[in-house]
C-alpha cells in the first residue's frame, strides 16, 4: 500500500489595507482549493477600520479593532489598542505548518498590525515568513518604512531569534499591480515548499532553514532578507546579500546544488506524479535567506529622508493672505 503524506497547510495574515487589495485576487479560489503538490490556503484578515473590506471576504476571516477608523499613516495611532488584543488574535487565527504575514511598511495600520503578529508568533515558535512592502513616494511614507524594517531589527535582538523578511519596493519602473503579482507568485511558491509533499524534505528540515540560528552561530539575531531565486538568475548579490540557509526544490533530474557554499542547505524533490502539472517549477528554485540586505536599504532610506529635509527647509514660506486689518466676523468667522 502506498504511504500518503497529509498535506499541510499555510495561514496567511493579511494587515492594514495594501494586504486586502492584494489577496483580494486570489482569496476565493485560494481559500476553497485543493491543489496537488502545494499547501492549503487559511486566511486571516485585519485592519483598523472597513474601508479597504471587500464583499469576498468572509465574516469568519476578518477582524476590525474596535475603537479605530483608521490610522492615516499614523502608527502610533493603532499601537495601543493593538498590543492587548494581539495574543486573542492569534490563538483564535490559529498557526499553520507556515505562517506569511503580509502587510505595508509605509502606512500606519498594517506597519503596526504586522510586527505585533510576527512577535507574538516568534515567540510561540510558529515557523514564520514577512512579506512587506515599502514605499518612498512622499516623506511619511519612508519614515514609516524605515521605522518599521527597525522595530523587526528590535524584535530580532530583544527576541533572540532571526525575523525573515521577503522585501518588496513599490517604484515608478513598475506598477503596483506587477509587485502585487510577485507577491502573489512568491506566496504560491511557498505554499509548495511547505505542503510537506516533496521526498526529502520534512516539518524540521524547513523550521531549521527558517530558524538558521537553531544551527550555526555565525550570524546575530536580525531581520534577515527572504529571496526566491530560479537556478540560472543572474541578480546582482545586493539584492540578496550574503547566503546563509537556503531550501531547494527540484524535479528528480534537476541538481539541488546551490551556487555559493551556505551554512545550511535543504533539498526537497517534487514528486514525479506533480512535476509534469506543476510550470512553477520548470528549474530548480532555490529559497534564499541572507543578510547585508537591510542595512543598506535603510541607509539608502535614512539619505533619502534626509534630501527631503534639506528640501523642506529650502523652501520659502509665503505671507499669509490675511493682514492686521482683516477682521473675522464674530458669528462666521467670515471676512465680509
Amino acid at each position: 500500500m502506498a504511504i500518503e503524506r497529509e498535506k499541510h497547510g499555510v495561514r496567511i495574515y493579511c494587515c492594514g489595507g495594501s494586504s486586502q487589495s492584494i489577496i483580494k485576487p486570489v482569496y476565493k479560489s485560494w481559500k476553497n482549493e485543493d491543489k496537488p503538490g502545494f499547501a492549503d490556503v487559511d486566511f486571516a484578515i485585519f485592519d483598523t477600520s472597513d474601508s479597504n473590506a471587500s464583499s469576498d471576504f468572509q465574516e469568519e476571516d476578518v477582524y476590525f479593532v474596535e475603537g479605530l477608523r483608521g490610522a492615516g499613516q499614523l502608527r502610533n495611532i493603532p499601537a495601543p489598542e493593538v498590543a492587548p488584543i494581539v495574543k486573542n488574535l492569534v490563538q483564535k487565527f490559529s498557526p499553520k505548518s507556515l505562517n506569511i504575514v503580509l502587510h505595508s511598511l509605509s502606512g500606519g495600520s498594517g506597519s503596526v498590525l504586522g510586527p505585533v503578529i510576527v512577535r507574538e508568533l516568534m515567540d510561540r515558535e510558529a515557523p514564520t515568513i514577512v512579506l512587506a512592502i515599502a514605499d518612498q513616494s512622499s516623506y511619511k511614507y519612508t519614515y514609516n518604512s524605515m521605522q518599521t524594517l527597525k522595530s523587526y531589527e528590535s524584535y530580532a535582538k530583544s527576541g533572540k531569534y532571526p525575523i525573515i523578511m521577503g522585501y518588496f519596493f513599490n517604484t515608478d519602473s513598475k506598477s503596483r499591480k506587477e509587485v502585487d503579482k510577485y507577491i502573489i507568485n512568491t506566496i504560491s511558491d511557498l505554499r509548495c515548499l511547505f505542503s510537506n509533499q516533496n521526498i526529502g524534505l520534512d516539518e524540521q528540515d524547513l523550521f531549521h532553514w527558517l530558524r538558521y540560528d537553531r544551527v550555526t552561530n555565525d550570524y546575530p539575531n536580525q531581520l534577515a532578507s527572504f529571496t526566491i531565486i530560479n537556478d540560472g538568475d543572474n541578480l546582482d548579490p545586493k539584492w540578496y546579500g550574503k547566503a546563509i540557509s537556503v531550501a531547494t526544490l527540484a524535479t528528480e533530474d534537476q541538481p539541488t546544488d546551490y551556487a555559493e557554499i551556505v551554512d545550511y542547505h535543504v533539498e526537497g524533490v517534487i514528486p514525479e506524479t506533480l512535476s509534469s502539472q506543476m510550470k512553477e517549477f520548470a528549474k530548480p528554485v532555490h529559497f534564499v535567506i541572507s543578510d547585508g540586505v537591510f542595512d543598506r536599504i535603510v541607509d539608502e532610506m535614512s539619505d533619502h529622508l534626509g534630501k527631503l529635509e534639506k528640501e523642506k527647509e529650502s523652501r520659502v514660506v509665503r505671507k499669509s493672505l490675511v493682514t492686521k486689518d482683516d477682521v473675522p466676523d464674530e458669528d462666521t468667522g467670515l471676512i465680509l
